[in-house]
């Protein structure tokens, strides 16, 4: 059963008619745009909160914690995210922001906080991906482990979230066609987006060096990729960043590069 009309007559009802009559889009006031998508035989997959306008140097574009509440309340009503379950991964930092990923009963959750502007942090924007079956054929690298829980998955071209559940029946067919439930489509499987997400898990296992290294060969490898950008913004981080190359050093920086403190 499609989810599509009764899906858009709500979010109608909460924030007007659609901006765009063929590509759904709700304004949420001040500037941040709703979005969501569907799959072609009309499930919910996603909802997408950004602002209206891209990032610049003299605006930032935000949601107070209370509003961005209020807004996810509006869309668990629409439908529902289930029970918040875990954090996925830590929290990634880059620059002012903080991307950090929940795991919900029926979706994933993930958002760019902003650092700087008191607690709690305000909203730039968050992405829903909800749960739904997806039947295709996983593409699985030679060093990826399927039994890992919470992880990209490339399948038929598109990376999903894919559960812990979803990797355990995978593990039985890795290479045949099976209908999964997984999270997204998020973006489209290519090398320079692979680099990117080993990178930003370097980052959560807290291995800079490894992270400096793969976010550089992307940066020479792909210069005119959309990641090359993230890879550059990451690479000024001062944890990331090679001795000299951040936009600050610690005071014992010796060339090796800045390192965290070991917990």
């Amino acid at each position: 059963m499609s989810e599509r009309e009764p899906v858009l007559q709500a979010l109608a009802l909460s924030y007007g008619q659609s901006l765009d009559e063929k590509s759904p889009q709700f304004l949420l006031k001040p500037d941040h745009v709703l979005t969501p998508t569907f799959s072609d035989d009309g499930l919910l997959t996603a909802i997408s909160i950004e602002p209206r306008s891209r990032r610049d140097l003299t605006h930032v574009s935000k949601l107070a914690r209370s509003e961005f509440d209020s807004v996810l309340a509006t869309l668990t009503s629409v439908k529902s995210l289930g029970a918040m379950e875990e954090e996925v991964g830590g929290k990634t930092r880059s620059g002012w922001r903080v991307h950090i990923i929940a795991r919900y009963h029926s979706a994933y959750l993930e958002t760019e906080e902003l650092m700087g502007y008191g607690e709690p942090s305000p909203i730039e924007s968050a992405q829903i991906y909800y749960l739904h079956p997806v039947t295709g054929v996983p593409k699985i690298r030679r060093d990826e482990d399927p039994g890992e829980a919470d992880s990209l998955l490339c399948l038929d071209g598109e990376y999903y979230r894919a559960p812990k559940s979803a990797f355990i029946k995978l593990r039985s067919k890795p290479t045949e066609r099976q209908t999964l439930e997984l999270a997204g489509p998020i973006v489209a499987c290519s090398p320079d987006e692979v680099l990117f997400k080993r990178a930003l898990g370097a980052v959560q296992q807290r291995r800079f060096a490894v992270a400096r290294l793969t976010l550089q060969t992307l940066v020479n490898t792909y210069p005119d990729s959309e990641y090359s950008g993230k890879a550059k913004q990451l690479l000024a981080d001062p944890e990331i960043a090679a001795c000299g190359e951040g936009w600050h050093n610690p005071i014992n920086c010796d060339g090796a590069g800045a390192t965290a403190p070991q917990n």
